[in-house]
């Protein structure tokens, strides 16, 4: 009996993540918003660094300005969902409608796909605009999608944590900076590691990827209390 009764609450709970997910992803197909937003942004970061710093710059330069460009970009768009319901004031609606790790589940899932497309766009670009060279591909896969992962738990977690605030931009940069900030040195040298084919380049992967579950799973304990504060 206590075995169908947890199952029957999993099942709840995820389909109240997939309906999240669902909303999210409806409300931006209409308008197109959080995708542009980042990837506007990003293509600009890219093209002002890249006339300032000129091909042929060094190996470790170049991976530290591809996660910079893409850490300020996910920070400018994977935040607003939480504020895109408190603004619009459906935050209350969603909280009688889900529970709090439903919440999080759906809204990790919607900014884990934003951010993966915002990588598969912005990489090519990065390849012609600063001349580099990736000579280890699968490592290079890898370390983006770790690094990935690991931005987009943290950043979920504390853009719920910031959206009732009024300055709420930068407040979310110094509230997920410290969480953010091993996750990036480790994805940069990941990143570096497969332009230059260093096979040694798989222990930061294994590591983000590490810390990305950490952080995810100390959110989702956390998330209730946050969500419904």
């Amino acid at each position: 009996m206590a075995t169908a009764s947890s199952s029957l609450a999993a099942n709840t709970a995820t389909a109240a993540a997939v309906a999240v997910l669902r909303k999210d992803l409806l409300v931006e197909f209409r308008t197109r918003f959080a995708l542009a937003a980042i990837g506007m942004f990003a293509l600009t970061t890219l093209v002002a660094v890249s006339f300032a710093v000129g091909l042929g710059a060094a190996v470790s330069v170049q991976a530290a300005l591809l996660w910079v460009v893409l850490y300020f970009a996910a920070l400018s768009g994977l935040t607003r969902g939480f504020v895109a319901e408190e603004d619009g004031r459906t935050a209350d609606a969603l909280r009688l409608a889900a529970s709090g790790t439903a919440v999080y589940w759906g809204k990790f899932a919607f900014n884990l796909l934003l951010l993966a497309a915002l990588s598969v766009l912005l990489l090519p670009g990065f390849v012609i605009f600063m001349g580099a060279e990736v000579k280890s591909p699968g490592l290079m896969a890898a370390s983006l999608a770790a690094g990935c992962f690991g931005l987009t738990a943290a950043l979920t977690f504390t853009a719920a944590l910031v959206a009732q605030a009024r300055s709420r931009g930068a407040l979310g940069a110094v509230v997920s900076f410290p969480l953010v900030a091993p996750l990036l040195k480790l994805s940069i040298d990941s990143t570096q590691a497969a332009m230059m084919g260093d096979a040694a380049g798989w222990g930061p992967v294994v590591t983000v990827a590490a810390l990305g579950g950490i952080v995810t799973i100390v959110a989702v304990l956390l998330f209730d209390s946050v969500w419904t504060a």
